[in-house]
């Protein structure tokens, strides 16, 4: 009770180091069982018996998504078409724009400034990335995306410092918390532009000449899909959102006993390993030279070649 962040991270991971295979803890009244041991851990994952999700799962509210859904074997047969190779390779030029416009904005802040904080570019990066490929390329105004990212970001601030607070696990206790307040204004703000979105493809497909699984965008599957009969506006929405925080929700367990946001500044494990790349290659200068060196042997070096030849 009362105890800072840091506090908390510290109390959690101490049995992780003590130790070594099975070991529990008690979050008020409910238990978990932990291990830290690799070999435990893959046999949980992967045993058939194992697919609940763990009580605070049940705070994102997606119940009807891919992340928690009992008919999650269903979106992912009407998803796992949208990351065949050649779709994954019809995405290159998003991802390519956004890098560029990445480096743009490092370009300029590197001339003000000797330090830079990834944390917050990396993450727009990766949001205007998975919106390009999950909504369709421009669907989302900057202004909009980066309203959803600080939504986001408040958003599951508040369902992570829930999930680490007996008293707000009650319902009827929590509706009365400020946090509650804080959560309910980000998650409306964040399914707005999402609404809206929604509403414009299905116009678009509509009158569209051709078939959505030629669409890149993985909405305009889940808009068009017959298997089982269409899914609703909800399915639709929570499915979306499942797939814009997967990454996140995935370690969800561990990011919110271990930190009180598992959305710390950023909105996915992309962001997260890419800034956590960067600054140890920043910290280990050898390194970062050598892969400097490799990266040049590999693509600017070949590429050199091939204009001069032409």
């Amino acid at each position: 009770m009362e105890k800072s962040p840091v506090k908390l991270f510290e109390n959690v991971v101490q049995p992780f180091k003590q130790f070594d295979r099975w070991f529990k803890i008690w979050l008020g009244p409910q238990l978990i069982l932990c291990t830290s041991h690799p070999l435990l851990a893959e046999s949980v994952l992967n045993h058939p018996k194992c697919l609940e999700k763990p009580f605070f799962y049940s705070f994102v509210q997606l119940e009807d998504g891919i992340l928690t859904h009992q008919r999650w074997k269903r979106y992912r047969k009407v998803l796992s078409p949208a990351f065949s190779t050649s779709k994954v390779s019809n995405a290159l030029p998003s991802f390519v724009a956004c890098a560029g416009e990445l480096i743009a904005k490092l370009e300029l802040m590197v001339e003000n400034c000797s330090t830079i904080s990834l944390a917050q570019l990396l993450s727009e990066c990766m949001l205007n990335i998975i919106f390009s490929t999950t909504l369709g390329a421009n669907v989302v105004e900057p202004h909009e995306a980066k309203n959803i990212l600080t939504n986001l970001d408040s958003l599951f601030q508040m369902i992570s410092a829930r999930a680490i607070n007996v008293l707000y696990h009650y319902d009827w206790i929590y509706r009365y918390t400020n946090n509650f307040r804080v959560e309910t204004n980000s998650r409306a703000e964040c399914y707005r532009v999402v609404d809206k979105v929604l509403a414009s493809r299905r116009e678009a497909l509509e009158n569209a000449s051709y078939e959505a699984n030629d669409s890149p965008a993985m909405l305009d599957r889940l808009l068009t899909t017959i298997d089982d009969g269409p899914l609703t506006d909800t399915e639709i929405v929570n499915n979306i959102y499942s797939i814009v925080g997967a990454c996140s929700y995935l370690s969800f367990e561990t990011e919110t006993l271990l930190h009180e946001t598992f959305f710390f500044k950023g909105n996915d494990t992309t962001a997260h390993s890419i800034g956590h790349t960067c600054l140890l290659l920043a910290m280990h200068p050898t390194v970062q030279t050598k892969l400097y060196q490799e990266l040049c042997d590999v693509f600017v070096r070949p590429m050199n070649l091939l204009l001069k030849k032409n």
